[in-house]
């Protein structure tokens, strides 16, 4: 039998102190490399870090470890507590986005990046539930927009549009369809130009 999660068994709240090498993991497993990792521990140490949007979704472990029965025993490292399994993370950074005239709009833009569910509770909804939390927090947070680099098809499901059709420009070589943003409130209609990303994105 297939077990399948449904949405209220994820629950998604802001990342604490002892979820550090939980994020870490999810991140290393979900990418299968380390750099996703080390971008977080310097945002995380940096200026355009946003603890109330780096958010870990967990499950009960008992799911867990009935559907990753059979599957590689190394995701079970993720455990950090007894009760709850940590499967996803997302992380939310301040940007900027340089206008053609030189006007810099630093205030209410942020990034979505990294965002990662383990391989083996992927394309379960996990995903799915921590961007419908976290742009409802963004919300709340008086944030005025959100850009993502990432599969059209996928986050155009939450609202996100192709970033060109606002005049905001990626900073990074990619094709244009895969440069988005979420405006969240009419204020930011008045917003365009290229999007400036902390350092370390850049160097990571």
């Amino acid at each position: 039998m297939v077990i399948r999660l449904q949405e209220n068994d994820i629950y998604v709240r802001e990342e604490n102190s002892n979820d550090v090498e939980a994020i870490d993991n999810i991140n290393t497993l979900a990418f299968n490399r380390a750099a996703e990792k080390e971008l977080i521990r310097k945002l995380r140490d940096g200026q355009t870090y946003v603890k109330e949007l780096s958010l870990i979704a967990d499950i009960d472990v008992n799911l867990a470890s009935a559907i990753l029965f059979k599957k590689s025993s190394n995701q079970f490292e993720l455990v950090s507590d007894a009760k709850r399994k940590q499967i996803g993370h997302v992380m939310f950074t301040k940007i900027a986005i340089q206008s053609d005239n030189g006007k810099l709009y630093n205030e209410g833009i942020l990034a979505l990046a990294p965002m990662a569910v383990v391989p083996g509770f992927q394309k379960m909804g996990v995903g799915k539930k921590m961007l419908e939390v976290a742009i409802e927090k963004t919300k709340k947070l008086n944030y005025k927009a959100i850009v993502v680099l990432g599969h059209k098809e996928y986050y155009s499901k939450f609202g996100f549009e192709v970033s060109t059709k606002y005049s905001i420009k990626s900073p990074f070589d990619v094709p244009e369809e895969n440069f988005m943003v979420l405006k969240l409130d009419n204020t930011a209609d008045e917003i365009t130009g290229l999007a400036v990303y902390p350092d370390v994105f850049y160097v990571v």
